[in-house]
């Protein structure tokens, strides 16, 4: 890892050897002050003798860094490295399990156009609670006998597990981008949970348009277009006034 930048440090201390035993009085060890006595056998404090920094070894000096923590920069690094991780497997996942649902979907669809054909020019679509049910969405053009049939056939197949894994990878992903600072110009700004997934993510129509590998694109677009950007990261737009900078307002 490179650190371009180099945080400000203190000398603290510093070791001086001295091989001058003539008049070891006024050397300087450790950074302490040296005394004499005078002519009343009183010590006199001496004025400390500055060290030539040029003249020393990096063994003779004791250094101390202000303002930077190795623990907490490396337990941070350590943190960035963790989300960037759940951020590449989500994505990745995302795409594995949307071709998955998509093959499966497409099964159900038929069994399904089969067994209701009066259901075929009806406009419906589905997602999943918190709790990973089938909950039907429709502008009313299903009755609650249309609903209660979906929501069997849909629930009792193996395309309801798949969908969850979906799920639960699309949230990670939005997450994990956010990242511990709790902001993103990405599709982390976006407000997704367990608790308002199923307001945001209509499976029917990501299943019909996804092929998989455009799974994280569509998934950007419906948060985009149902979800809340509170995670977003704002730019203001600044005015010179009286030769000072002020804050006009922000900018998306």
């Amino acid at each position: 890892m490179n650190v371009n930048t180099i945080p400000p440090i203190n000398i603290n201390g510093v070791n001086i050897s001295t091989d001058d035993t003539k008049d070891a009085s006024f050397g300087v060890i450790s950074g302490a002050k040296s005394s004499a006595y005078n002519e009343t056998n009183t010590i006199t404090p001496q004025k400390e003798k500055e060290p030539d920094l040029k003249a020393l070894s990096p063994d003779d000096m004791t250094v101390q860094i202000i303002g930077y923590n190795p623990k907490g920069f490396l337990a941070a690094q350590e943190k960035r490295s963790d989300e960037a991780t759940k951020v590449l497997d989500s994505y990745i996942q995302n795409i594995v399990q949307s071709k998955n649902a998509k093959d499966q979907f497409a099964q159900v669809s038929s069994d399904i156009a089969q067994e209701r054909p009066d259901l075929v020019n009806k406009k419906w679509d589905f997602s999943l609670n918190a709790r990973d049910d089938i909950v039907i969405l429709h502008n009313g053009d299903l009755t609650d006998e249309d609903v209660n049939w979906l929501q069997d056939r849909l629930q009792y197949t193996g395309l309801k597990e798949t969908l969850a894994e979906l799920k639960s990878s699309m949230i990670t992903l939005v997450e994990s981008e956010r990242g511990y600072d709790m902001y993103s110009t990405n599709i982390g700004r976006y407000d997704i949970s367990e608790a308002n997934f199923d307001q945001i993510i209509h499976f029917g129509e990501f299943l019909n348009k996804t092929n998989g590998e455009d799974a994280n694109q569509i998934l950007t677009s419906q948060l985009a277009i149902r979800a809340d950007d509170p995670y977003k990261n704002l730019t203001y737009e600044y005015l010179v006034v009286n030769e000072h900078l002020t804050k006009t307002k922000p900018t998306p």
